[in-house]
């Protein structure tokens, strides 16, 4: 209890909202999992929305969910433009999938954003992202903190309004 504890309060959150995991690859399994049973249990398809410099494990993760959803599930990338010039472009390249979604009728399942991404470093506007994929009508939003955590001053979690946030203690 005690180190869920201290991590609760790095982040500003609750010890009963977190769980401590070995990794990033078992936090997005978990998700991934999570985004799998949903969509069996309601019947339908969906979108899993990631960008095209997602972290490897979590893609990983999600295009494993998708290949156990015998083609219910599918992976949409937004193309992160580079080099990043401003947050707008950020912004637009996600505003702009998301209306493509939108036009097809997607059924929106999961977004898995990125908080500060490894390759290319980026600090992504979350709260903003997380928001514009809210009102989307994404059913679970995840957030990669991997890198967050000691990179990004004052992390609230809480703020942030994602339905996962995982990362990592040990940078």
């Amino acid at each position: 209890f005690l180190s869920r504890w201290s991590v609760a309060e790095m982040l500003q959150a609750d010890p009963d909202d977190l769980a401590l995991v070995d990794n990033m690859p078992v936090a997005s399994s978990v998700v991934a999992e999570d985004v799998l049973r949903m969509s069996r249990t309601e019947g339908g398809s969906g979108v899993i929305l990631m960008s095209n410099i997602t972290e490897i494990a979590v893609g990983k993760a999600m295009h494993h969910a998708c290949r156990r959803s015998e083609g219910k599930l599918r992976i949409e990338k937004v193309e992160i433009p580079f080099p990043v010039r401003t947050t707008a472009d950020l912004v637009n390249a996600y505003k702009q999938k998301l209306d493509e979604l939108h036009q097809k009728g997607s059924k929106l399942q999961l977004a898995a954003l990125d908080h500060v991404s490894n390759l290319p470093s980026i600090l992504f506007p979350i709260e903003e992202l997380v928001k514009m994929c809210r009102e989307a009508g994404f059913k679970r939003i995840f957030v990669d903190g991997c890198h967050a955590l000691g990179t990004v001053a004052d992390l609230d979690v809480p703020a942030i309004g994602a339905d996962f946030y995982a990362g990592n203690v040990r940078h």
